[in-house]
């Protein structure tokens, strides 16, 4: 990716991390191979990522690198444990990015998104007995009453690589239509 984007545009100056592989069930429920999978794609990826970006970052004089990461980084949900704990690692995966990199000018977020409305979501409706009722019980539960589109999580990626917001770095911005803003 990384030698394409030098090759055919001249440089690199911002990557967007988007990876992601869940598996459904508790700590208890995911075998060997699910974890893995979900290991080598939700942190492995996102890390070997940064690893070939930030030396065309620090040829360019700074770069910027965004995260997908999620909502389950910051908080716990019963029927995804594993896959919450690869997100919280690529949050301090970003944090320390940023520590490290800042005085080469490259900066290192995390978008941590509540539900959005993609195919992995409507896997993980189809996990629960009643899938319809699932969706509806857990839309009503966000003040805004939906699911986040893709290019909402998108327009806030692309405000993050803009020059907008060069001062933000190694910081984890919510995106989850107030969800974690409502105790009950």
């Amino acid at each position: 990716m990384v030698d394409v984007a030098v090759r055919l545009g001249g440089g690199l100056d911002a990557v967007v991390s988007t990876a992601a592989v869940q598996v459904m069930g508790g700590i208890e429920d995911t075998d060997e191979s699910q974890w893995n999978s979900m290991h080598a794609t939700n942190i492995n990826a996102i890390g070997h990522a940064a690893r070939s970006a930030i030396p065309e970052f620090q040829k360019r004089g700074g770069g910027t690198l965004v995260i997908v990461a999620s909502l389950l980084a910051l908080v716990g949900d019963r029927d995804l444990a594993m896959y919450g704990a690869t997100k919280g690692a690529v949050t301090a995966l970003a944090k320390s990015i940023a520590a490290r990199y800042g005085s080469d000018n490259i900066r290192c977020n995390c978008i941590c998104p509540g539900d959005v409305d993609t195919p992995m979501l409507q896997e993980f409706f189809d996990y629960a007995s009643d899938p319809v009722h699932a969706r509806t019980e857990i839309e009503t539960k966000y003040p805004l009453r939906r699911f986040a589109q893709p290019s909402e999580i998108a327009s806030l990626a692309a405000f993050l690589v803009s020059d907008d917001a060069l001062y933000i770095s190694g910081t984890d911005i919510v995106i989850d239509g107030g969800l974690t803003a409502n105790i009950y």
